[in-house]
């Protein structure tokens, strides 16, 4: 009796000793991963237990490194300032008349992009250091580049250096974004562990646990390239009539619903959906290259109103919004092929 209890707690220690503190299994011969150890072994997000698969896959607040919290910390400095100084902007030209009044509404369409822009990097900064997505903290970097386009152009039409809100935030966008979007690339490259608590430690469950995310941040940058899009779209100086407005409203509602059945099917694994899905993925780029021909056909009407950079910008968002979403269908078909290999059994 007493040589078994002896074997009994050799196995016990050998046991814990092959599982490390981030419910890892790296001393066990399959090097499998168990997610019920993750779930009950007291880790916590913000004092409460985790109990579900999403909240196993968040950090907790005593495992963020001393740059994940710098970063965030500055992301979001940065950010609510960039979204006051454009705030102010937009209160301070909605009204403005005289004969700049057509400039002082591209300013206001700027200011209206710039803040629409900055909430989904602050979505992008918080969500990717808790959930160590890689693709995310890409993401923000790319974005941070769109952003200092917009904020660029905006500062390069016609400036002043009277207007200091303008002058305070070009500064600050353009040095701050690029330190932040180096910051977000170094905390993306420093992430280890998370992946192996949520798809295990075998290379294939790696693999496809990373495309997934991947999908899953192309989805939300897309929808942010396509609202941007339409709100390029929908400045009045570019002459929009009755039939195109309904068209946009419309666009808009679609793009919400593609981007929400795109995670809804993904998630359940509806292989023929997810065919369906990938088909009305032709619409937006179809309506880009129909907006593209209208405003080369009514370039004049842009440069009368001095608003051309209106024009080059939505240039610049269409063909990366057409590049992005040819790359998501690539992505989406990726994560079609691996349904029903036992990811998210695993995982929920």
């Amino acid at each position: 009796m007493a040589h078994s209890h002896m074997a009994m707690g050799g196995g016990e220690a050998g046991l814990a000793k092959s599982v490390d503190s981030s419910g890892v299994n790296v001393g066990g011969s399959t090097g499998t991963y168990n997610p019920h150890s993750a779930g009950n072994a007291g880790d916590s997000l913000l004092g409460e237990k985790r109990t579900s698969s999403f909240s196993r896959r968040a950090k907790r607040r005593i495992d963020y490194e001393w740059h994940e919290m710098a970063f965030l910390v500055l992301a979001v400095i940065a950010l609510s300032v960039a979204v006051g100084f454009s705030i102010y902007r937009m209160r301070d030209k909605y009204h403005s008349g005289g004969e700049d009044g057509r400039k002082d509404e591209a300013s206001f369409t700027f200011a209206v992009l710039i803040v629409f822009n900055a909430a989904f990097l602050m979505v992008y900064a918080i969500h990717g250091v808790m959930y160590e997505h890689v693709e995310e903290m890409v993401g923000f970097a790319v974005a941070s580049g769109v952003v200092f386009v917009y904020v660029a152009v905006d500062y390069g039409q016609h400036h002043s250096t009277a207007d200091a809100i303008k002058l305070a935030r070009f500064i600050l966008v353009m040095v701050g974004f690029p330190v932040l979007s180096a910051l977000s690339l170094y905390c993306a490259r420093q992430f280890r562990w998370l992946k192996f608590r949520v798809a295990g430690a075998t290379e294939e469950k790696q693999s496809m646990y990373s495309t997934f995310c991947k999908m899953e941040s192309l989805l939300l940058f897309d929808f942010q390239i396509a609202v941007s899009l339409f709100i390029l779209v929908l400045y009045r100086g570019s002459s929009v009539d009755v039939g195109e407005t309904v068209i946009l409203s419309l666009g808009l509602l679609y793009c919400l619903l593609w981007v929400l059945a795109g995670l809804y099917v993904m998630r359940k694994e509806l292989s023929r959906w997810t065919i369906v899905f990938e088909c009305f993925s032709v619409l937006l780029p179809a309506y880009i290259i129909f907006k593209s021909v209208r405003i080369v056909q009514r370039w004049s009407d842009y440069t009368a109103q001095g608003i051309e950079q209106l024009a080059i910008v939505f240039y610049i968002a269409a063909g990366l919004g057409v590049v992005v979403r040819l790359v998501l269908i690539i992505i989406v078909e990726k994560v079609r092929r691996n349904f029903n290999k036992g990811l998210w059994d695993q995982v929920n």
